[in-house]
């Protein structure tokens, strides 16, 4: 199965099993007597024929369902994360497998196409949860770009975004020209995350500790950027290795190298990239988004009518917006980290890394002819 149609099964599976827990929980929450009185709602009254109103027994299974609901709804929203995703999908079980073996032991009070249909609903509830565990378990499939080339076969397979583990002996973030990075929680947090996420806390990250409400900003816009799907993975992941070796930050250069692996890009792409006009390693689909991803980094930025134009036959306008703004995003990372002379972290040792580029590397030339 390809990711993309992974990633929305997961989602509608997470938000059809989110939606009746967090109703149910408001519903009692809001009128604990009313609820108990009138569910399931149409005419059905259940409840009393289970025993006496309690309004103990009524705010925990409402707070229950609640809970269950909230976190189903974070998985959904944190989609990349597919340990987010364990986690909802087994929390729901340990919830409702009890509490479907309770119901199909004690539903005979209920009138017979009730107790058929409650019977049926707490199953197939069971079943989704069991499908999203099954759909979040193994590495993300390796995609291939949109014109339909194959990924490497020696791509490092990649376990969802969140809770990736970087190549052994990356370093430690070193302070480039600013000072040690500050202490407090927020940077334990920020520190944690990054070394749980990437083996070691990017460089970046120390970086913004020193403004803590740009890091908090910042952090949030980079979310945004991360969660955005309409372009395929691979070709953003060249346009941003492009910008960053056509700007000249080593360190974008070492982590960007590492992130496009992950994403499919083969090696000799990453050899190649200097020479992607010239070379066979890219199809003519990825030569235009690098010829875009150079006039956009160019100083000053150089995109014609002429490249847009032929963006527009591969593109909508949002998939426009989301390329262009990786790009735009990889110029301002690459500029940050290149003013404050962030060192690399190796993490793409043991693996090619792409290179700075000279200024007439990265030129294209305006109107050029498509390859």
């Amino acid at each position: 199965m390809d990711e993309k149609r992974r990633r929305t099964l997961v989602w509608i599976g997470l938000v059809v099993l989110a939606v009746p827990q967090l109703a149910i929980g408001v519903w009692a929450l809001a009128s604990p007597r009313g609820w108990f009185g009138a569910f399931p709602g149409g005419g059905r009254v259940w409840l009393p024929l289970y025993g006496p109103y309690d309004e103990h027994l009524v705010y925990d299974v409402a707070s229950t369902f609640l809970a269950v609901g909230v976190v189903l709804l974070l998985a959904a929203w944190w989609l990349d994360s597919r340990d987010a995703v364990r986690l909802a999908a087994v929390g729901y079980l340990v919830f409702q497998v009890p509490h479907a073996v309770y119901h199909w032991g004690a539903d005979g009070r209920l009138p017979g196409g009730d107790e058929v249909l409650n019977g049926v609903g707490l199953g197939l509830s069971i079943v989704i949860a069991v499908g999203l565990l099954a759909l979040s378990r193994g590495g993300r499939p390796r995609t291939g770009a949109s014109d339909g080339t194959a990924a490497s076969e020696g791509a490092d397979p990649s376990d969802g975004a969140s809770g990736a583990t970087a190549p052994s002996g990356v370093a430690d973030a070193g302070p480039g020209r600013l000072g040690p990075p500050p202490r407090g929680l927020l940077a334990r947090g920020a520190r944690w995350y990054g070394r749980r996420r990437f083996g070691q806390p990017p460089a970046t990250v120390d970086a913004y500790l020193h403004q803590p409400r740009l890091l908090m900003g910042y952090g949030s816009f980079e979310n945004a950027v991360e969660r955005s799907h309409r372009v395929d993975e691979r070709l953003k992941a060249l346009a941003e290795l492009k910008a960053a070796a056509v700007v000249g930050c080593e360190w974008c250069m070492d982590f960007g190298s590492w992130l496009a692996r992950r994403s499919g890009v083969p090696e000799e792409q990453l050899r190649e990239l200097p020479r992607y006009r010239e070379s066979d390693a890219f199809s003519p689909f990825e030569k235009l988004v690098l010829d875009y991803a150079t006039a956009m980094t160019r100083t000053p930025a150089d995109v014609d009518d002429d490249l847009f134009t032929r963006l527009r036959e591969h593109f909508d306008d949002a998939q426009l917006v989301e390329l262009t703004n990786v790009i735009a995003v990889e110029n301002m990372r690459g500029r940050f980290n290149h003013a404050l002379d962030l060192e690399p972290q190796d993490y793409s040792r043991g693996g090619v890394c792409v290179v700075p580029e000279r200024p007439e590397e990265g030129a294209v030339v305006s109107g050029a002819a498509r390859s």
